[in-house]
């Protein structure tokens, strides 16, 4: 039995939750939010205790935490969990700058906890589906990736992803971070060189909401990507294309996978959506297995440094190496 700490419960702390409760190898034995009306009916939920304290959450009846919290406070609670060697689910983007980023990697190497980062996206369905395609070669080598997601403010939508004191960045960090994993993932390589365009056009925000991006990756594909996040009404789309030289896959998030080629078609649909469990059940059995977990501290680090020379790249108007980029 692992024993889990949640460590927030705004939107994605909830669905964490959810996801735990369902797994019976695990159990959660605290849940910690700084505001009591919202932790204190959670943790009631599932039968633990509520605290508002960090410190708190990584005591002795817990085994591995889940760090759900504004993108500022991700480092420090990931620091407090190593501090206490607990095993630590940390979610996107993992920190707002690359020193603090590299400062969680040392800490948990240096405590010998496993770290997993919270890209869910690797657990949809369709998405595992397109990314074994790829990797048994069904399009031939990928060459082509355009990458296209468009959102609206909805309710629950917390506010501070708009102030970057608190966020780090805006859309970008937010939901942009897990379309750059997507595409690391899916091409089986880093990004190398970002050349990008933002724009804030969101209300009141001091970060960006309309992101366009060209991206290199040291495999020679070249990358689209295109994010908008607006303040009013607009469909919810997260659609991904990958060209090959011997076919392409079509992604419609949340609902299908298609692949067109000259050795393989296909179609499928997706049925439901449990990509909150499958990271959490990937979670659980990583530390009963002690292995490392499938997506790992250094994929957080790469996303990462993959939206700070999008936004390097912002600031100087002409493409950015990462490699230049100091941590």
């Amino acid at each position: 039995m692992v024993h889990i700490g949640i460590i927030g419960a705004g939107v994605a702390g909830r669905q964490h939750v959810d996801a735990y409760a369902k797994i019976p190898e695990a159990r959660i034995t605290v849940v910690c939010a700084i505001d009591p009306a919202r932790g204190e009916p959670l943790a009631a939920q599932v039968g633990a205790r509520y605290t508002a304290d960090v410190s708190d959450a990584v005591g002795p009846d817990v085994d591995a935490v889940v760090i759900s919290l504004p993108h500022r406070d991700l480092a420090g609670a990931a620091l407090a969990a190593t501090r206490a060697r607990k095993h630590l689910l940390q979610e996107k983007p993992k920190a707002t700058t690359q020193a603090d980023a590299d400062a969680d990697l040392r800490a948990c190497g240096q405590a010998g906890v496993k770290l997993m980062l919270g890209f869910v996206h690797r657990f949809r369905v369709e998405l595992k589906a397109a990314h074994a395609l790829i990797a048994d070669g069904a399009i031939g080598t990928p060459t082509l990736l355009i990458e296209r997601s468009r959102s609206a403010m909805r309710a629950g939508t917390p506010g501070w992803i708009w102030r970057r004191e608190v966020a780090g960045g805006g859309a970008l960090l937010y939901n942009g971070v897990h379309g750059l994993d997507r595409m690391r993932w899916l091409l089986s390589s880093d990004v190398e060189e970002a050349y990008a365009r933002v724009h804030h056009t969101f209300p009141g925000a001091d970060v960006e909401n309309l992101i366009a991006a060209c991206l290199t990756f040291a495999s020679g594909a070249t990358a689209v990507m295109a994010l908008t996040y607006v303040h009013f009404p607009e469909d919810r789309v997260w659609d991904t294309e990958v060209y090959g030289t011997e076919g392409v896959i079509r992604i419609r998030t949340g609902a299908e996978m298609v692949c067109s080629g000259t050795r393989i078609r296909c179609h499928q649909k997706v049925e439901q959506d449990d990509r909150f469990l499958g990271e959490a059940a990937e979670f659980v059995r990583a530390i009963a297995e002690d292995r490392p977990p499938s997506v790992t501290g250094e994929d957080g680090r790469a996303a990462l440094a993959a939206a700070l020379a999008i936004y390097h790249s912002m600031e100087e108007g002409r493409p950015i190496r990462l490699e230049t980029l100091a941590p």
